[in-house]
């Protein structure tokens, strides 16, 4: 069995090389906040951290810090599954399974417990720092 402290990502999973995790989703609405859909979830984030209009596809940008891993409840989001850690001397990256986006995320954690109170197959709720977070107007491909 190998050991979870170097068990690696699967290279086709991998985010991109400036590490942050790219989603799309939808601009909502608008009330006291934005309100992006993704995944089936809604979250309302200010309205400084979209350019986009009401309506649009969005592409999201999330930085792996800026996601939280909890037991599944109320206030969580989505659900995942942990399928992959990788550790980086301070911290660990945990690769999950987000069945509901249709694609896998990475999460960072300082420390090293998340391996522990996290290990490979155990399920979480996400919840989301929406400081961490930008949306854009997904480009529409071009037609030839």
């Amino acid at each position: 069995m190998a050991s979870p402290h170097n068990t690696p990502f699967a290279t086709s999973t991998h985010p991109a090389a400036d590490g942050i995790n790219r989603l799309s989703g939808r601009y909502q609405s608008r009330d006291d906040g934005a309100v992006l859909a993704f995944g089936g979830a809604l979250l309302r984030v200010p309205f400084e951290r979209v350019q986009a209009e009401v309506g649009e596809r969005l592409m999201i940008s999330l930085r792996p810090e800026s996601i939280r891993l909890d037991a599944l409840g109320p206030d969580t989001l989505l659900s995942a599954t942990v399928i992959a850690h990788a550790v980086y001397g301070d911290h660990v990256d945990i690769q999950l399974d987000v069945p509901a986006l249709g694609s896998n995320l990475f999460v960072r954690h300082s420390g090293h417990d998340a391996l522990s109170r996290w290990p490979v197959g155990a399920a979480a709720g996400l919840s989301f720092d929406v400081q961490g977070l930008t949306a854009l107007a997904a480009e529409l491909p071009s037609s030839l």
